[in-house]
């Protein structure tokens, strides 16, 4: 089966984010197909968006005890504020 070459960059460019593997891709380029544009749309506004905006920090709250999430934050950079700061990360 032949697969168009827009699909293809776009299962790339998709594999390409943190924990997304090529499968994962193409699930979410099939996905992205079947979607509205107009939410397409808005899905690419916000990321450009996020691009232009310059952001620096991005700070995320956890309810404790919660390990898992601890590790998903860390996985992903967050790093915990203070040791005072129970639950809090920030990633720069």
């Amino acid at each position: 089966m032949q697969i168009a070459e827009p699909l293809l960059i776009a299962i790339e460019e998709l594999s390409k984010l943190p924990g997304i593997g090529k499968k994962t891709a193409q699930r979410l380029a099939l996905h992205l197909l079947k979607t509205e544009k107009e939410n397409v749309d808005s899905l690419v506004k916000s990321i450009e968006e996020l691009k232009t905006k310059n952001i620096h920090s991005v700070i995320g709250i956890i309810a404790l005890p919660n390990k898992e999430s601890v590790k998903l934050h860390e996985k992903f950079g967050f790093k915990k504020t203070s040791p005072e700061a129970e639950g809090m990360y920030i990633r720069k």
